[in-house]
């Protein structure tokens, strides 16, 4: 159904069309200082497995492994329902890779409930018991949203269908975020919940890795109070408890080195 695409500089949003000029009759009109784009331009080696897909005008195409699979989209993510799962405290002590996988930690409450989780529950992770009956519940999506000062800094959306309390969080299922640097496309080295564990950096979306100065992504949460064996400058925040969450806070990717901290939701 996608057949052009405009995207508009004054305020960074993008606007999907349904034809090309010489098609529409008359819909697609000349804007100055804007952006447009054709899809029948685009190479068909962009879409990977889906670039010869049979998906009904309806679906999109996700690519999976070799192949692919046929997506309804009915509704924008944004416009969907959500319903909070977990709550992850910066700088409790405690791991929140451990906690979202282990239904005996954390604290299971009406999340929903809660204000200001972090404070209330005495800096405990809020885990609901949702997580644990993932693969017989309907889960469309998945959202992640960071906090920083109260503020949402950062969202990004998963598609859920199919998935299991871990594997979501990948680059095959990213859909859409609030970054204007990550997509599919995007060049990733690490994109996984366990991220790397030989250094406790989960949640790890990560574009260059391996030499601490030259780390760059979009989130890593720093996970574990151990940092004997640590090297990294970002590993260790001077006087801050762990764990320690890493973003980049502009709506870019950023150095690992020089991110910020800030409080990870996911919905």
């Amino acid at each position: 159904m996608c057949k052009s695409i405009n995207f508009i500089a004054s305020n960074k949003t993008c606007q999907i069309n349904h034809a090309e000029p010489g098609k529409c009759y008359g819909e697609l009109l000349e804007s100055d200082g804007n952006s447009f784009a054709a899809a029948s331009t685009f190479p068909k080696e962009l879409a990977g497995t889906c670039q010869d897909h049979d998906c009904n005008l309806n679906e999109v195409c996700m690519p999976k492994g070799i192949t692919y699979y046929c997506f309804p989209w009915t509704e924008p993510f944004a416009e969907r329902n959500f319903t909070q799962i977990f709550v992850a405290c910066a700088g409790n002590q405690q791991s929140v890779l451990d906690t979202w996988k282990n239904p005996c930690t954390g604290m299971d409450f009406d999340i929903e409930n809660i204000k200001n989780p972090c404070t209330n529950m005495n800096n405990r992770h809020i885990r609901s018991t949702m997580i644990d009956k993932w693969d017989v519940l309907p889960i469309d999506q998945v959202k992640i949203e960071l906090f920083k000062n109260g503020e949402l800094a950062v969202e990004i959306y998963f598609d859920g269908r199919g998935s299991t309390n871990s594997d979501w969080f990948s680059k095959n299922r990213l859909r859409s975020n609030s970054y204007n640097d990550m997509t599919q496309l995007s060049t990733f080295n690490i994109f996984s919940m366990d991220g790397d564990q030989n250094y406790d950096r989960h949640l790890f979306i990560s574009n260059r890795y391996g030499t601490c100065n030259q780390d760059r992504g979009w989130l890593l949460v720093v996970d574990t109070a151990d940092a004997n064996y640590r090297y990294c400058r970002f590993d260790k925040l001077p006087g801050k408890p762990y764990p320690y969450i890493l973003y980049g806070p502009d709506q870019q990717m950023v150095r690992f080195n020089y991110g910020r901290s800030g409080t990870l939701i996911h919905d």
